[in-house]
């Protein structure tokens, strides 16, 4: 199968005899209409149209995404002048401190923030942190990140936005799953959740 793409979408230089000729997709060029209103089109097969495809869908995602970020952060819980996080030798987070605020940690403004040198080891982080978390008699916790989610504006992105990372928490003998919320580009006291505890060394 064969599509043909008009070089109204040359913006973003997806569509393009080099783009084609350099993936032996190209089929033909014709043009049509005068010198002042020539449009080109190209034919690509499908596989080419598909890679094509994909790289916009990106393009778009993440011009959608940091247009959608609000200038002002919603986040409660931010604290710049915080500690540096402190790792073991067990490779987790050094946490001395239990909370109790039921919010740290389970409602979106007030995610657990555990910036560690940089962005980059998102969930290298993230695990860090929940490896040194046990249920609440001490039970070993397994988890899964569900979803990314509430855009927020950082200066530790390149896009200049961050987001939230879900991860839900189970245990033996848990009535319900937990869900906590993370963030990695923001620093804060970092703290146990409620009704979770320290695992054992």
């Amino acid at each position: 199968m064969i599509f043909f793409l008009a070089d109204l979408a040359d913006f973003l230089n997806l569509f393009n005899p080099v783009i084609c000729s350099k993936n032996l997709k190209l089929v033909k060029i014709r043009d049509i209409g005068d010198r002042k209103n020539q449009k080109h089109f190209y034919i690509c097969s499908t596989k080419t149209f598909k890679t094509m495809k994909k790289i916009a869908f990106y393009i778009l995602l993440i011009i959608s995404a940091t247009s959608c970020v609000s200038t002002r952060s919603t986040l409660k819980n931010v604290d710049d002048n915080a500690p540096d996080l402190v790792l073991k030798r067990n490779n987790t987070f050094e946490i001395k401190l239990f909370s109790t605020d039921k919010k740290y940690g389970f409602d979106p403004d007030y995610p657990v923030n555990i910036f560690f040198r940089n962005t980059k080891d998102e969930a290298l982080n993230e695990t860090r942190f929940l490896n040194a978390l046990a249920g609440p008699n001490g039970e070993k916790i397994t988890y899964i990140r569900l979803e990314t989610c509430c855009p927020f504006p950082t200066k530790r992105s390149d896009m200049g936005a961050g987001f939230l990372n879900v991860y839900e928490l189970k245990w033996e003998g848990q009535k319900k799953p937990v869900k906590l919320y993370l963030n990695i580009y923001e620093k804060g006291i970092l703290m146990v959740p409620m009704g979770l505890s320290l695992a054992k060394e």
